[in-house]
């Protein structure tokens, strides 16, 4: 299984310059040193992370954080786009403003493009 999702990350490398990848993936929540907790990208099992890591093939993670307001009774999304204590996302430095953008991906697709011009 670890061989296959390799050999979709190395498809993904091999297509047209003009086209944009994104891979989406379920997030894992662990306990952090006994203390407090961290996220991970969820993975099938325990041999694919050893075998292979998505988040050393990948230049940009963003991770979704939700904001919710219990007088509005209302949830705000956004992507983390640098490692913070819960969150461990990544990208190059200078494509992200802030730590925290609008969880829209049209947005993010425009700045990597923007970034990479």
């Amino acid at each position: 299984m670890a061989n296959h999702f390799f050999q979709i990350m190395q498809a993904a490398k091999n297509c047209r310059e003009d086209l944009n990848i994104v891979f989406m993936f379920h997030e894992n929540m662990e306990m952090k040193d006994g203390y407090g907790i961290t996220k991970e990208i969820k993975l099938g099992g325990k041999m694919i992370k050893e075998k292979f890591s998505p988040e050393e093939n990948l230049t940009c993670i963003l991770y979704t954080k939700v904001n919710y307001d219990p007088v509005a009774k209302k949830a705000d999304y956004t992507f983390v786009t640098n490692t913070t204590d819960t969150h461990p996302g990544k990208s190059p430095m200078g494509m992200f403003d802030d730590i925290e953008i609008p969880n829209d991906l049209d947005f993010v697709i425009n700045k990597a493009n923007e970034y990479y011009a």
